[in-house]
């Protein structure tokens, strides 16, 4: 064990060849480790404890930055599904039921005579594309939260950290909380 443990000194630091063979010889003198790390111990620990407070620092740094990174695509896409969903919603209460009066009232007009075969046509025509267009932004609405509650469920993932450490920051957006009709709408 010490064999292999002597060869991977050396293999990692090639002076530590040097302070091996003066070991076995019995040739040790303080003033070969000194010269070996450059100085004495005191500023080689000076010197180590500089390196990685450094390279502390420096992870640090790219752990915040990540952290901004992620939040903000986080926040994008939160943005996005709430106006997504907004929209959905937007047809359903008011887009919708005004395109299906409208029809309404054109079907009335032209079983009574009073409006030609073209424009009821045409008033079905707007009505099949105004739900048409519901179901688009309905679909875009889910697709939105899927995509969010995905990229929740891959930051979690790869920061088990903060689930081990926290499990109430943990919880999962669902698709049906983001879509949930808020407390005080008229739904």
């Amino acid at each position: 064990l010490n064999n292999i443990a002597t060869a991977l000194a050396e293999e990692l630091h090639p002076s530590m060849s040097k302070l091996n063979a003066a070991l076995r010889a019995g040739k040790y003198k303080p003033e070969l480790l000194q010269e070996l790390i450059g100085g004495s111990p005191e500023e080689a620990f000076e010197k180590f404890r500089a390196d990685a407070k450094e390279k502390a620092a420096a992870s640090r740094s790219a752990l915040e930055a990540g952290a901004l990174e992620a939040r903000a695509a986080v926040l994008e896409l939160h943005a996005s599904c709430r106006a997504s969903v907004e929209t959905a919603r937007r047809y359903r209460e008011r887009i919708l039921p005004k395109a299906e009066a409208a029809a309404s009232v054109v079907d009335r007009a032209w079983r009574l005579g009073e409006a030609s075969l073209l424009e009821l046509l045409d008033a079905r025509r707007t009505l099949l594309d105004t739900r048409r267009s519901a179901l688009s932004s309905l679909v875009e609405a889910t697709g939105q939260a899927a995509r969010l509650e995905t990229l929740l469920d891959e930051l979690r993932l790869a920061h088990p950290f903060v689930t081990a450490c926290h499990p109430e920051k943990a919880r999962s957006v669902s698709r049906r909380a983001l879509l949930a009709t808020p407390k005080g709408s008229p739904l």
